[in-house]
């Protein structure tokens, strides 16, 4: 039998002989179990009470006070607590009583080793289960800290994954571009049971609307011409663990409904298929913003977003939670350093204070970029704001001098302020789109998508960009 069956579990054992008490507790501490001695009942409920253990192991016949006597006192105080009996005289009545005492085991004399071990490992059980799933649970909470971040505002988001991860529940992310939707996507992916098998990204807004049903679904030999081979798509490419279908409120309502069928059946036809095949994927979906905001203009359908939304976890934007951003640029330029073999200190008092000045428009994926980049150009190991700014310029982030948005931010409409966004990076940009959307960390084709949203014309609006850019 292994050693260590009973590590960390307090063993009270009450045996009135010496020698044989002596055998069993150095056979239970030989499996890591923490063991206290008592020589009759009345001595092993003064232990009992003084300090409870985990498991109490009693011989029946003792002086002063028997095993069974000891058993119902105990039950009256702590009936979780488990009791295994040792005897050698198990008449029909003994074995009665002790079941009605609801004892948790016996183990017969001569006591064997591994007999007695098992016992007490099966009467604990429940016990252990319960410490090894704090256990995880605690290294979960720390493991979101360090993920996401520790601040108060990224709480409930931390709970919503720990909730959600065991589960197969769909799942629909909300938040503003670059809050760190992918991210927490694939931490659901990788705290739950599906974290061995694939996790499928899908940029829906990247994909043109005639290829959609084929890249999600797949495509049979046959379907169309130039269709020469059965393809799988994205629902089949992700069997067994997770597809995350980001800026689903972009999809066409043709999509949309065929999602829906989808999700509701838990089946998926290929293009050209004769019939559906079996969903085996946990969906995780995200909606750039306020999902409810979607529905009521008509972007996502209400009955797809209740289907998505089984648990909704909004990421709130990075300036209502100012605490995170030393932490998580630290944790960049850290991540930065070791891919550039270089030491890393830590941030300078003026690095710190000029990056929670800024307003992050970008959220977490600008920080993050703003912060490698800085670390790049620096040649010292700590990061400092001339280090910063310097990024900040090199990559247009900012124009030189810019100040930050003269409007309080908490207190703007999410509407206006994306619309407020895509402005200043148009003008940041010289009125070029294709730069002014991968500065907001789009796609080109969600970019324009929303610039006509907005009513916003790029280069009208923002001057012309490049020659040969749309």
């Amino acid at each position: 039998m292994a050693k260590g069956n009973l590590r960390g579990i307090t063993v009270l054992l009450v045996e009135d002989e010496p020698e044989h008490r002596e055998e069993l507790a150095r056979c239970l501490a030989l499996q890591g179990a923490a063991v206290i001695e008592a020589a009759d009942g009345k001595e092993g409920m003064s232990l009992f009470t003084a300090a409870p253990p985990d498991v109490v192991v009693s011989d029946i016949r003792m002086p002063r006070m028997g095993g069974l006597e000891m058993t119902a006192l105990i039950k009256a105080l702590r009936p979780e607590t488990p009791v295994v009996l040792i005897t050698a005289f198990a008449d029909t009545q003994t074995l009665v009583n002790a079941i009605e005492l609801e004892v948790a085991g016996f183990v017969p004399k001569p006591v064997d080793a591994e007999a007695l071990v098992r016992a007490v490992r099966k009467s604990v059980l429940p016990l252990l289960q319960r410490r090894e799933i704090e256990l995880l649970r605690h290294h979960a909470t720390v493991s979101l800290e360090a993920s996401v971040g520790p601040s108060p505002a990224m709480k409930e988001v931390r709970e919503a994954v720990l909730m959600v991860a065991g589960s197969g529940y769909s799942v629909l992310l909300q938040g503003e571009t670059g809050a760190g939707k992918t991210y927490v996507a694939r931490l659901v992916h990788e705290m739950g049971g599906r974290r061995g098998s694939p996790f499928v990204q899908v940029d829906l807004g990247s994909i043109p609307e005639t290829l959609l049903e084929g890249e999600l679904f797949g495509v049979r030999k046959g379907a169309f011409t130039g269709a020469d081979r059965d393809r799988p798509g994205r629902f089949e490419s992700a069997k067994g663990g997770t597809i995350f279908l980001d800026e689903v409120s972009s999809l066409p309502p043709s999509v949309q409904a065929k999602l829906l069928q989808v999700v509701e059946e838990r089946r998926y036809t290929p293009l050209g298929g004769r019939g559906s095949v079996a969903l085996d994927a946990r969906i995780v979906a995200a909606v750039q913003g306020d999902a409810r905001l979607a529905v009521r203009e008509k972007r996502l359908r209400e009955d797809l977003f209740f289907r998505l939304a089984e648990v909704e976890i909004v990421l709130p934007p990075i300036r209502e939670r100012l605490e995170d951003i030393p932490w998580l640029a630290r944790r960049f330029a850290a991540e930065a350093a070791d891919e550039l073999g270089r030491p890393f200190s830590g941030l300078s008092p003026a690095a710190e204070a000029f990056l929670l000045r800024q307003p992050w428009p970008g959220n977490v994926r600008e920080l993050r970029n703003v912060v490698r980049r800085a670390f790049l150009l620096t040649s010292g190991d700590v990061l400092t704001e001339d280090a910063i700014r310097g990024a900040e310029r090199r990559a247009g982030d900012r124009a030189p001098g810019l100040n930050p948005l003269p409007v309080r931010l908490p207190q703007v409409p999410l509407e206006e302020l994306e619309k407020l966004a895509f402005t200043q990076a148009l003008l940041e940009c010289g009125g070029a789109r294709m730069k002014a959307a991968r500065l907001l960390g789009l796609d080109y084709t969600t970019f324009r998508r929303r610039l006509r949203r907005f009513g916003i014309d790029g280069e009208r609006g923002a001057g012309k960009g490049r020659a040969g850019e749309p």
